[in-house]
């Protein structure tokens, strides 16, 4: 319906101003694994939005894709700088 469309609409822009605020944090402190996980949560979420299957009238598939690999990165980075640590997996 267009009221859910609409609302899933909603949820990506809030989780692209996460995101945003993430980032900004991220360039404040580079080295914080804490914000890197914040970040690369942002983006999981961003991606499941942008890329969910019952609103293909949003058409973001590629864009999906993309957040999902941006996702991929920072959590491999924050494996290897912190192997221990189970919720980076």
């Amino acid at each position: 319906s267009s009221e859910s469309l609409l609302e899933m609409e909603t949820a990506r822009q809030f989780q692209k101003q996460a995101l945003e605020t993430a980032q900004k944090l991220g360039s404040v402190s580079p080295n914080d694994n804490s914000v890197k996980s914040l970040t690369a949560s942002a983006y999981s979420r961003l991606g499941m939005l942008s890329g969910h299957p019952e609103f293909s009238e949003l058409d973001n598939l590629d864009e999906s894709l993309d957040i999902f690999r941006k996702t991929l990165e920072i959590r491999r980075q924050l494996i290897q700088s912190e192997p221990e640590n189970a919720g980076h997996r």
